[in-house]
């Protein structure tokens, strides 16, 4: 889980420096290890994640090159489960 969240942290990192190369690697990475931690694990709900980068892996895939990637926010996709201390 910890290892996802990492990716998932580049991912959005390296979205804010507008290196879309890196960007997708960690996207997929993140993609590939976090679905198996629905709906939350730690008290952190995973699908806000999630739906973050999916909303980023559509943003890199746009023809447009152009439009800015740093939109999206990390702390945006952060929620927690109730009654777990962050």
């Amino acid at each position: 889980f910890l290892q996802g969240m990492a990716f998932a942290a580049l991912a959005f990192h390296f979205s804010a420096e507008e290196n879309r190369e890196s960007a997708q690697l960690f996207v997929c990475d993140a993609l590939a290890i976090l679905p198996g931690y629905l709906p939350a694990c730690a008290g952190v709900q995973v699908q806000p994640v999630l739906d973050s980068l999916g909303e980023l892996q559509d943003r890199l895939h746009a023809a447009d090159m152009t439009q800015s990637l740093n939109v999206i926010s990390s702390v945006r996709a952060l929620r927690f489960s109730a009654g777990v201390a962050a």
